[in-house]
């Protein structure tokens, strides 16, 4: 018999992880060598095949703790595969049966962590590709409730053309403890809590 998944999980079957390593991080959000040495609690949502990011960091900021949300991590292992091509299969096995440390199984909608516990929260290439409303208002809401007073969200891509509305519709609901900005060239949108 398969494995009943719950409403939130049905749609991770939708959603492929891929493999990023941290210069595409840096690049694709906005982020330099000074944020990352700043920045000493991280969340990285929809961490990808193997957790790049979590590993990468190392070389730059060594007491950074990365946390990894995959929320493939908690579909059954023969349905996570189900999605990959042959030749990249033996990386996701890696990436499910030896995590980075602190890799959790969770949805951006329902993080699992307490109310300001991360300087940033990265998302590349999963909010909000993967979510649309009203998991999108859910997830931003989750994620600026995750973030340190001060801290920062960094979103890619939002697409102009059927993301932003909802960004900025979240923005003007939440005007007073956080402010947002929209960088069109790169598709990159800013959340910095107050």
């Amino acid at each position: 018999m398969a494995e009943e998944l719950s409403p939130g999980m049905q749609n991770v079957e939708a959603s492929i992880a891929s493999e990023r390593k941290i210069q595409e991080y840096m690049d694709r959000l906005d982020i330099s060598e000074e944020d990352l040495k700043r920045w000493q609690n991280i969340l990285d949502l929809g961490s990808g095949t193997e957790q790049e990011f979590a590993k990468g960091i190392k070389t730059i900021n060594p007491k950074a703790r990365v946390v990894s949300l995959d929320p493939r991590q908690g579909l059954a292992e023969e349905i996570d595969l189900e999605s990959y091509f042959p030749e990249e299969k033996d990386a996701r096995l890696r990436g499910r049966r030896n995590p980075e440390e602190n890799t959790v199984a969770g949805l951006a909608q329902e993080l699992p962590f307490k109310d300001g516990s991360f300087d940033a929260v990265l998302a590349l290439h999963s909010v909000p590709q993967y979510l649309k409303e009203p998991e999108i208002n859910l997830a931003l809401g989750e994620i600026v409730r995750v973030l340190k007073a001060g801290g920062e969200a960094r979103i890619h891509p939002v697409l102009e053309s059927k993301d932003l509305e909802s960004v900025n519709q979240f923005l003007r609901q939440r005007q007073g403890d956080i402010k947002g900005a929209y960088k069109e060239k790169n598709h990159l949108f800013v959340i910095k809590k107050s």
